[in-house]
């Protein structure tokens, strides 16, 4: 009897393999049904996870900027019109933290007929940027997008991060972190920097790197008006405040993934920066020039200013990241070569 043949190995469906794999790039909490809203926001989406990091050239040993998942980080800073709603609901539930006006005023809104409202008295003052919320408050606002934007203390003390039960000083020996499945939060000093400084076409069609300056150049930005410098940093034209730019002013000069004011702006909260605060600062030492006489170096980034979390600094502000909202077009383009060249040897 001639010797049996082994049966071949089971083999996946092809179309199974390349929905498993999509599962596998699409956070659980979406797979789950909690697909993250856009809010309004314009969002960019980072894809090429686990990218190679950066080294710095000033001594700091750290790497930074690897990432190894899919995110999403909003291309502006928080404006005015994004924090009003906020404010108005941290008010309407009696401000529970104490915070008092102070902390969601800023002098870049107004008290309007229906509480807080951006400034009317600056043009596009509902398009300036936010700044003087502490970093328990932007990362209560996380919360709040996280939980649908309830009106209620649980939902703005619970989500994204774990605010509860902090004591009287707001600053506990171990800060918050990240909770599983957070839709909405600050990024990371490696998210924000990814987002601002790598290119996975920096030498080349997939040939990634990083850029020295955070709007896809090795060159320093020029302070000066729209349409004439690239960035508000330096610029203070007649004494005008620079905080009365709109977001995304300087609409062609944007980072590898398309966002804007990563130079100029305000200096932005970061999630594990705390207690600190890191674009803008570094070698200028005070917030009000570190934001706006310089824009720092991929290398002087890592020079972070720290600063305590209850800080509410009118050159402080933030942008906010997120859990991707549908399957990335590369996983799905990926998936589509494995589904094909699966059926292909399947027919051979």
């Amino acid at each position: 009897m001639p010797p049996t043949r082994p049966a071949p190995p089971a083999r996946t469906p092809a179309l199974a393999l390349a929905l498993s794999f999509i599962g596998a790039l699409w956070p659980a909490t979406a797979r789950a049904g909690t697909i993250p809203p856009d809010y309004g926001f314009q969002w960019a989406t980072i894809t090429h996870p686990g990218n190679a990091p950066y080294q710095d050239n000033v001594g700091n040993p750290r790497l930074i900027g690897r990432v190894d998942s899919v995110y999403r980080i909003s291309k502006t800073e928080v404006s005015a019109a994004d924090w009003a709603p906020f404010a108005n609901a941290n008010f309407r539930i009696g401000d529970p933290w104490g915070t008092g006006l102070e902390a969601y005023f800023s002098q870049k809104l107004e008290v309007g007929p229906d509480g807080l409202r951006p400034r009317t008295d600056i043009p596009a003052g509902d398009r300036i940027n936010m700044g003087s919320m502490s970093w328990y408050e932007a990362a209560r606002y996380c919360n709040w997008l996280h939980n649908n934007k309830a009106e209620t203390r649980a939902a703005m003390e619970y989500g994204a991060y774990d605010l509860r039960n902090l004591p009287p000083t707001g600053n506990p020996a171990t800060p918050p972190t990240r909770l599983p499945g957070a839709l909405f939060f600050l990024p990371t000093t490696d998210e924000w920097v990814k987002a601002v400084h790598f290119d996975p076409d920096r030498y080349g069609e997939n040939q990634p790197g990083y850029w020295d300056y955070p709007y896809s150049s090795d060159t320093a930005p020029i302070p000066g008006p729209q349409g004439v410098g690239t960035t508000n940093a330096g610029y203070f034209p007649g004494g005008t405040d620079p905080l009365a730019f709109r977001v995304g002013a300087y609409a062609d000069v944007v980072t590898p993934w398309g966002l804007w004011d990563a130079s100029g702006g305000v200096s932005e909260w970061l999630e594990e920066a705390y207690p600190g605060v890191i674009r803008g600062h570094g070698v200028e030492g005070e917030p009000s020039a570190g934001v706006f006489s310089f824009s720092p170096t991929l290398d002087h980034v890592l020079q972070t200013w720290s600063e305590p979390p209850t800080l509410r600094n009118y050159w402080v502000g933030f942008r906010i990241a997120s859990v991707p909202s549908t399957p990335t077009v590369g996983a799905i383009a990926t998936c589509a070569v494995l589904f094909v060249g699966s059926r292909r040897r399947e027919h051979r």
